[in-house]
Parts: structure tokens; C-alpha cells; sequence
């Protein structure tokens, strides 16, 4: 499989020029677990390092290449932002091919990949709830310009991490918990209503109950090593420890020789 990816990247690299490939490797480097990327064109000639025309080109390029019949990329519009940020998907082998590479390179694990900077601006906001929006629905996100003024009023009342949460479960459980026939679908106006409020609240506590789970998960491990090691069983291999004497060793002695 690792073969097959490097002469994907291989031929990727004869195929497209500098620039074009470059875009490609930004693409897979922070799409989501869904293969999509939410960018402005302005925003993405900047990483690059380029001019705007020059993107638009190798985008252009990148929409017309294929691999096995699909193109590499595809591209849908946020409507009603301003500066038009787009949603790019990626095609999954190219993401194997280029972002396991990356990964493989840097020598790197950095566990979920993070895929939005800090929302820090309006804008940011419309662009992480429409790609939220998005990977739930498969449809795109129509955002308006009173929506605008709603993301400004939003980063103005909470931080980043309670944005992201927010929108999180907002669009996650809107259909379970929020849904009517008047509302079907969640708005970024749900951010300063009570549906936002309670959404926040519902993440907060899933949050903490997962990190309970895990603390009381840590903790029951714990406990079976030391019952393990106590009856002279090693706890990673089910093998008896050697020389095992209960009346000679204790628990702490156990734990050494288990190489706990």
C-alpha cells in the first residue's frame, strides 16, 4: 500500500507543475475526516505564496486531473459570504497518498488532525459551521449576510472552544433534539438563541462525561494490573511471574518485576 501511494505522489508530481501540487498537498494537509477543505481563494494564494490568478489556475487544473475515472478534486460554493470561501473535497486515495506521507515524513503523530485555525474573525465562524453544515448533510450551507452580523455577535460573547462546540453539537443532534416542522435545519442564527445556549451546555457535559469515562476507564485498568500482579500474573503477558513468593514480595516488588 505504501508502494502504490509513493508512485501516486510520483506521477501526481510529473503531472502537475510546482504550484499545482503544492495547492494539492495544502488540500490534504487540512481536510477534514470527510476529505473536505473550507478556503477562500485569496486566503489559499496567500499560503502558497502566490497570486490569485495563479490559483485559480492551478485549481482549475486540479478539478480537470483524474485518478481511476473521479477527479482529485471538487469544489462547491458558500453562498452569501463574503469573499466566497469554497468547500473542497478531496479524492481518498490522493489524501493517502500525500497526507500519510506528510504524516510519515515529520516523524509525527499529532492524533485528530486540526482542521480550522482559532475562530477569531466572523467569517471564520461561517466557514466551521458551513463545513459542519456540510459534512452532516451532504448539502451545502447558504449563508446570508445577517448571518455575518450573527457570527460577530457570537465571537463577541464566547471564546473559540465554546464556538466549536457549539456548532459541534448544534449540527450533530440538531435532528434529535431541536428539529420542527417550522425549523428542519440548523441556521448559524441557533448560535445567539436558546437552542445555541443548550446546545453549549449538552457539549460541555458530553465532554466531561467522556472524560470521566476515560478517567474511570484508567482507573479500572489499574485496578486489574494490580489484581494480576497481587495472584503473580504478569498483566501484559498472563504469564506467572517468576519466583513469585506472596509472603516474600509485595505489591510494590510485583509491580517492578512486571515492568509495570
Amino acid at each position: 500500500m505504501k508502494n502504490l501511494q509513493m508512485k501516486m505522489e510520483e506521477v501526481l508530481k510529473k503531472d502537475l507543475n510546482k504550484t499545482q501540487f503544492k495547492v494539492l498537498q495544502v488540500f490534504c494537509e487540512n481536510v477534514d475526516s470527510e476529505g473536505n477543505y473550507v478556503t477562500k481563494q485569496k486566503e489559499l494564494a496567500e499560503d502558497v505564496g502566490v497570486s490569485s490568478r495563479t490559483i485559480i489556475n492551478a485549481i482549475k487544473r486540479l478539478m480537470e486531473y483524474e485518478i481511476n475515472g473521479e477527479p482529485i478534486i471538487t469544489r462547491k460554493a458558500v453562498q452569501g459570504t463574503v469573499g466566497n470561501p469554497f468547500i473542497y473535497t478531496v479524492n481518498g486515495e490522493v489524501i493517502k497518498a500525500l497526507g500519510e506521507n506528510e504524516s510519515e515524513d515529520n516523524g509525527e503523530d499529532d492524533g485528530e488532525a486540526i482542521n480550522f485555525k482559532d475562530l477569531s474573525t466572523a467569517q471564520d465562524i461561517i466557514a466551521y459551521f458551513s463545513s459542519k453544515y456540510h459534512q452532516h448533510y451532504n448539502q451545502s450551507y447558504n449563508a446570508s449576510n445577517q448571518d455575518l452580523t450573527t457570527a460577530g455577535k457570537v465571537l463577541y460573547k464566547h471564546s473559540s472552544t465554546d464556538i466549536k462546540t457549539m456548532i459541534d453539537t448544534l449540527i450533530s443532534k440538531y435532528d434529535l433534539r431541536w428539529k420542527t416542522d417550522k425549523y428542519p435545519r440548523p441556521t448559524i442564527f441557533n448560535l445567539i438563541n436558546w437552542v445555541g445556549n443548550q446546545a453549549l451546555d449538552v457539549g460541555r457535559e458530553d465532554e466531561q462525561l467522556k472524560i470521566e469515562s476515560q478517567k474511570a476507564h484508567a482507573e479500572s485498568k489499574a485496578v486489574n494490573r494490580r489484581t494480576l500482579i497481587h495472584f503473580g500474573i504478569h498483566p501484559d503477558t498472563h504469564e506467572h511471574i517468576a519466583d513469585y513468593n506472596p509472603t516474600r514480595n509485595s505489591i510494590e516488588q510485583l509491580f517492578e518485576e512486571a515492568k509495570y
